[in-house]
């Protein structure tokens, strides 16, 4: 989990050595879900498609997105 938040510092390249950003994230000590985001970059960097449930507090039902990593 440490070298997740080291990478996170400004923005996440990619191991391609090219200088696109992966993921930018703004500072924010109350960001919840950061467990997550090893995943997820390492999804996006080898373009796997995701499926994600995700269901508010204040939904009966959750929802499904797809995600595509471009």
């Amino acid at each position: 989990m440490d070298g997740v938040l080291q990478r996170l510092e400004d923005s996440i390249h990619s191991s391609q050595g090219d200088k696109r950003a992966i993921i930018h994230l703004e500072k924010n000590e109350q960001l919840k879900g950061v467990n997550f985001l090893d995943e997820l970059y390492q999804a996006i960097l080898k373009k796997v498609v995701l499926k994600i449930t995700y269901q508010s507090f204040k939904a009966q039902q959750s929802n499904v997105f797809i995600f595509h990593p471009y």
